[in-house]
């Protein structure tokens, strides 16, 4: 939490000894302090490590970036997407979480009309990574888009259940 009441998060690249050694991407939630409207649904920061890299992403856009350990840029990888449209259901479940705030702050939170580009990222010890979208076509599954080792989308898959990572 900063000091204008914002929230910022970082992936940092760290020593053995936890000491800073580099911001590789980041993400900041506005204050409620000074804006007149704050997003219900926040641009949150994922990141996910594999064999060889490290991978970031930040929800505002549908942009990964790769790193290696060193914290070097490796590439950036960006998809086209469909927005995902909020049901009606989704913006009533927004709508009462809001009410649950403070009136000073509940008046300053909306609900947008769709969800952000991506939900979720999952890396694999062969550099494959799946990306969770907001796409649903059957209760409990998710729809994931999958890009190979050098980035390429490959493929789109339904998967049911929480994301596990197995090895080998």
């Amino acid at each position: 939490m900063n000091e204008d009441l914002s929230q910022s998060f970082q992936a940092l690249l760290c020593s053995s000894k936890l000491k800073e050694l580099k911001v590789l991407d980041s993400s900041k939630i506005g204050s409620f302090v000074g804006m007149d409207k704050v997003n219900i649904i926040p641009t949150l920061l994922h990141w996910e490590t594999s064999g060889e890299f490290i991978f970031t992403g930040n929800t505002d856009e549908y942009e990964l970036r790769v790193f290696d350990f060193n914290g070097n840029l490796v590439r950036r990888i960006k998809k086209e997407f469909e927005a995902v449209l909020l049901t009606e259901n989704d913006k009533e479940r927004y709508k009462q979480r809001i009410l649950k705030y403070p009136p000073d702050i509940k008046d300053k939170f909306f609900v947008l009309e769709a969800y952000p580009p991506f939900r979720n990222i999952v890396a694999f010890s062969d550099n494959r990574l799946f990306v969770q979208t907001y796409e649903v076509l059957n209760e409990g599954a998710a729809i994931f888009d999958i890009f190979n080792s050098e980035g390429v989308f490959i493929n789109r898959a339904e998967l049911e259940g929480i994301p596990q990572k197995f090895r080998g």
